[in-house]
């Protein structure tokens, strides 16, 4: 049976590639390491090549953005058979026994499709964004004072360290194309509570994540059209949402918000309001359609159409 394969998403990954694949340099038979460079300007590709060159390449001609190219990689992983897939950030890092235990677990606790370890920062402290979205989840203490469970079960956590089963990739799919870069993972996650299923974190289990880009010096987190336009799109592609009812809301507060800002002259919040309006009017008819896809309970949805 081949056990776990895992897929990394590479953009202009140089200074990180030995931080995330010098680990798997003894790779199992069982395992197999896939790596989607989303068309790097760097010396990335002709590092894997010579150094690296267990590694499974796919080049794309273009950046498709994360989860699009994620999708390159678990769709050849579930052809190839392998029975869980662990999505791993460039700029993160696992070894091949955590690895082995994140699968014996979910095979253990099949109702978990996707399960991820604590994640560590380069200090060996627990990562802050993750303990955000652990503390929403009310367990981070119980983390934190010798944890007695497998498994705490959560809402959310950050696809650097994600482990999916091969029964959650048949009903889930992959990451929705609505999503370029940021928001896929929430999505996601809003999805595999649509089938009813769960998310754990192992606290047994170590990683790290150093964080390439720290949010305070992210222009999708700083930029304020790019901020609301991925709150609007997570929220309308939502399966659990009524899409139609919050696509009205959106649109009657951004006409408010323009039309108060054209009162007082406001030159930038004019132009962002207009022009999410019109990134609205341009792509809903998209999200929707990606929406009613996510709910169809269509084997591999997302996947089904990727050519290798």
């Amino acid at each position: 049976m081949k056990k776990c394969c895992i897929v990394i998403v590479t953009y202009n990954a140089e200074k990180w590639l030995d931080v995330c694949l010098k680990p798997f340099v003894k790779l199992p038979k069982d395992m197999a390491v896939v790596v989607v460079d989303n068309m790097s300007n760097d010396k990335t590709v002709k590092i894997i090549k010579k150094k690296y060159n267990f590694v499974k390449l796919f080049e794309m001609g273009e950046n498709l953005g994360f989860g699009r190219a994620n999708n390159i990689g678990i769709r050849w992983a579930y052809n190839n058979g392998f029975e869980h897939i662990f999505l791993l950030n460039q700029d993160a890092e696992i070894d091949i026994k955590s690895l082995y235990k994140l699968c014996k677990i979910q095979d253990e606790h099949p109702e978990y499709y996707c399960l991820s370890p604590i994640h560590y920062n380069k200090n060996k402290n627990i990562d802050s964004l993750f303990e955000k979205n652990l503390s929403n989840s009310g367990i981070i203490d119980f983390i934190n004072n010798n944890p007695d469970k497998d498994i705490y079960e959560v809402n959310f956590c950050n696809a650097a360290l994600w482990c999916l089963s091969k029964k959650c990739i048949e009903d889930v799919g992959g990451f929705s194309p609505s999503f370029f870069h940021y928001g896929e993972d929430n999505n996601y996650a809003d999805r595999i509570h649509f089938y009813g299923k769960k998310i754990g974190v192992v606290p047994s289990v170590k990683a790290f994540h150093y964080r390439e880009n720290p949010r305070s010096k992210n222009k999708f987190f700083t930029d304020k059209f790019k901020t609301n336009y991925r709150y609007m799109l997570q929220e309308l592609s939502n399966p659990n949402n009524d899409g139609k009812f919050i696509l009205f809301g959106f649109y009657r507060k951004l006409f408010i918000k323009l039309f108060f800002a054209l009162l007082i002259g406001d030159l930038k919040r004019i132009s962002r309001n207009y022009k999410l309006i019109m990134e609205l009017a341009k792509n809903h008819k998209q999200i929707y359609k990606n929406k009613k896809l996510s709910q169809a309970h269509k084997r591999i949805c997302f996947l089904e159409d990727i050519k290798l």
